[in-house]
């Protein structure tokens, strides 16, 4: 039962992290396509792709660093 429960601990620890490259990927993924999908509209390229990439990379470390910080103690 002991190594069950150390089995459970570890993955609920590790599960953020695990959820960060995929929230990361996804970011960056889904706003450099959209991007590209508006510079085919507006014959732009590659410029919103790349603001795209970019934005989805800012998104992606701000995430990165709301996980990495400890939680704020709020003060009533």
């Amino acid at each position: 039962m002991s190594e069950e429960n150390d089995r459970a601990s570890l993955l609920r620890s590790i599960g953020p992290l695990m959820n960060l490259g995929v929230t990361f990927a996804l970011s960056i993924g889904g706003l450099a396509y959209l991007g590209h999908r508006l510079d085919q509209r507006w014959d732009m390229e590659p410029w919103l792709t790349l603001l795209g990439a970019m934005l989805g990379m800012s998104i992606g470390f701000v995430n990165l660093f709301r996980l990495v910080q400890p939680p704020r103690k709020e003060d009533d």
